[in-house]
């Protein structure tokens, strides 16, 4: 779908003003984006260091990681709106892309679209296309942005928190998407100090030290495009069933509540920190070697 970035903005700009309002949370929030973008920059080649600093015009990656969101709600780009994320019908726990990203029109289609644009455009579209991908490959690994569409990932699912929590409860209400990109990072980003939304290097700095040899041999074994994006959907469907949607003693969190458990107690912070600091660093490794790739 997307030859131009001005194409893509003409050719569906109708349509996605009445997708806009099917989900419009942002993923992982900045300190996620910013910490999948440091891992992936650390793990860069020379060569690919060095292209990828001179196409964001000497910038480093976390530093335009949260672009794509900034964006977003502008006029001039309220169109990329439902890129970041995938909506697949509700209980399902698996990601087809023939079924869920039609047209290509999804965070899956907008990766492997914006990862030719880095090598195939001007340098101008080249600029733009490289920060959506720095982005979306964060976006597709947040377990609720491929998720189910009936309660928009989670946005409609209002929750309450336990004690751990020392961010979200500031701002209700609270929904289950929420705690995804924001809640459960910041709570934790609390042991390296105050405030807290400051300290996202330093986790990422650790989430980078923790990862094996063997762990990113497994994660990045190549980008292989479509085949690539299918693998992160799946898993990302695959946690939001498991984890994201259940709580500890297997109900599920839902909008209705009626036969639910909406409680999110601290074994659910704790038991669930662990998938969202695999899917961070997941997503560091495959950005670099997505990099690695296609700036060589």
């Amino acid at each position: 779908f997307l030859k131009s970035i001005s194409g893509l903005r003409a050719q569906m700009f109708i349509p996605i003003l009445l997708l806009t309002i099917v989900q419009s949370t942002f993923a992982w929030g900045n300190d996620g984006h910013q910490i999948i973008a440091t891992i992936a920059q650390a793990r860069l080649t020379s060569t690919a260091n060095s292209k990828i600093t001179k196409l964001l015009k000497g910038a480093n990656m976390s530093s335009v990681a949260t672009w794509a969101d900034s964006v977003r709600k502008t006029p001039e780009w309220e169109w990329s709106a439902p890129l970041h994320f995938i909506n697949v019908p509700d209980g399902d726990c698996t990601f087809s892309y023939t079924r869920d990203c039609k047209k290509d029109f999804c965070c899956a289609g907008a990766i492997l679209n914006f990862t030719k644009q880095i090598t195939e455009s001007s340098q101008d579209a080249a600029f733009v296309a490289a920060k959506f991908v720095i982005h979306f490959v964060g976006d597709i690994h947040q377990p609720l942005h491929t998720a189910w569409h009936g309660d928009r990932g989670g946005n409609d699912d209002t929750v309450t928190l336990g004690k751990w929590d020392d961010y979200c409860s500031n701002y209700p209400p609270v929904n289950l998407h929420s705690v995804w990109d924001t809640c459960m990072i910041n709570a934790y980003q609390n042991k390296f100090g105050r405030p807290y939304q400051t300290q996202w290097i330093k986790y990422a700095q650790e989430l980078n030290g923790k990862i094996t040899k063997a762990q990113a041999a497994k994660w990045g074994k190549g980008w292989t495009g479509k085949t690539s994006v299918d693998t992160w959907a799946n898993e990302g469907v695959g946690y939001a069933c498991s984890s994201a949607y259940k709580n500890t003693d297997g109900k599920y969190i839902d909008a209705n509540g009626a036969i639910s458990d909406n409680a999110l107690e601290e074994d659910y912070y704790t038991s669930r920190l662990k998938i969202v600091d695999l899917r961070l660093s997941q997503a560091g490794v495959r950005l670099a070697t997505l990099l690695n790739k296609i700036l060589e």
